[in-house]
């Protein structure tokens, strides 16, 4: 029962995640700030309250940052946040990872397939030697 349970929560919490096209559309919520020798993580609860998105700082949470805009959409403040300071903002599971641009950079994807198949020459065997013209060969007409 205990397994159930954990798998509906699992479940719940996964269902609420925003998808790509909320959290585009909430990120263009208008937002003031006016922080000076704050912490990165203050200002993204900043940004979080003021959209309601799920923000999660993987790194560089202790940063200082101080910014002062007036109106301007959380999509633009969180640029000007993360910019100078080689961070980036991701897409992940529902919600919106703050990440280092290094960490992201890269990305490429290593994939390792057996080609030795394709490289084998193949073999060729000689067949069963047919003599249409031989002994027991008759061929007629009516």
């Amino acid at each position: 029962m205990k397994i159930i349970t954990a798998l509906l929560v699992l479940a719940t919490a996964v269902a609420a995640g925003d998808s790509r096209e909320d959290i585009d559309r909430k990120l263009e919520t208008k937002v003031s700030l006016h922080l000076r020798g704050a912490r990165l993580n203050d200002a993204i609860d900043v940004l979080r309250s003021a959209t309601g998105l799920n923000f999660v700082v993987a790194e560089g949470a202790d940063r200082e940052v101080s910014i002062v805009v007036t109106d301007l959409s959380a999509k633009s403040v969180l640029g000007l946040l993360l910019r100078p300071r080689e961070l980036t903002a991701v897409f992940e599971n529902g919600a919106v990872v703050i990440r280092n641009q290094k960490c992201l950079a890269g990305g490429a994807v290593l994939r390792v397939y057996d080609v030795r198949a394709a490289m084998m020459k193949i073999r060729d065997f000689p067949g069963a030697r047919l003599d249409l013209n031989g002994p027991g060969a008759s061929f007629g007409i009516g």
